[in-house]
């Protein structure tokens, strides 16, 4: 039954059921267009009130639902920026680390733990909703593949957090061994996690 239908039918019984005169209709329908006009409004202030009740994070920090919004929205944009590449250096100092011949260091088509470890240590620094944000505007477009570089859905503030990190990982890489003291090293310097077992084929 349509939302008219089930007014009316309701308006019916409501005038069926009293010894008054008929209720006029328009009336009725006008108060339930309040009623409902001021519950919606009840819930959009409480939600409001919810997003900006403040909290406090495990670094001690207080913040709120819509101030940790806004932060994200100063870091990312929704349409690809127009950046000069970002990774030059780290891919020269990621290769001369793993001890790469010249041309598997130049090649375009990096090997996998390449852009397994930009993902792990460089954009695991950013918060979650800025990656997820990124990954949903820069989708895979085939196996492995990006249509854009996910840097260039940074904001200009995006960015300076993106060649921070960028100087944090090639810093330790550049007094490192080998893979797996850099990233023992470097998870130990910016907690971003270290599980030695998952790396054995790079240092055993």
């Amino acid at each position: 039954m349509k939302l008219t239908e089930t007014k009316n039918h309701l308006v019916g019984f409501i005038d069926s059921q009293t010894d008054q005169p008929p209720l006029d209709r328009s009336s009725v329908l006008e108060l339930f267009t309040k009623a409902a006009d001021a519950e919606a409004r009840v819930a959009y202030e409480k939600k409001l009130a919810e997003e900006s009740s403040i909290f406090e994070l495990q670094d001690g920090r207080r913040t709120s639902i819509s101030q940790e919004r806004n932060r994200y929205r100063r870091i990312f944009e929704d349409i690809p920026q127009d950046y000069e590449p970002k990774f030059s250096g780290f891919f020269d100092a990621f290769g001369k680390m793993m001890g790469w011949p010249e041309e598997k260091l130049k090649a375009y088509h990096k090997p996998p733990i390449v852009p397994q470890t930009i993902n792990e240590i460089i954009y695991g620094r950013f918060p979650k909703e800025v990656v997820t944000h990124i990954q949903m505007k820069n989708p895979y477009i085939r196996w492995c593949t990006r249509a854009h570089k996910n840097y260039l859905f940074l904001s200009d503030d995006g960015i300076l957090h993106l060649e921070r990190f960028i100087d944090d990982a090639i810093n330790v890489m550049q007094v490192s061994t080998s893979y797996y003291d850099f990233r023992k090293a470097y998870a130990l310097k910016f907690g971003t996690g270290f599980q030695p077992v998952l790396f054995e084929e790079f240092y055993i």
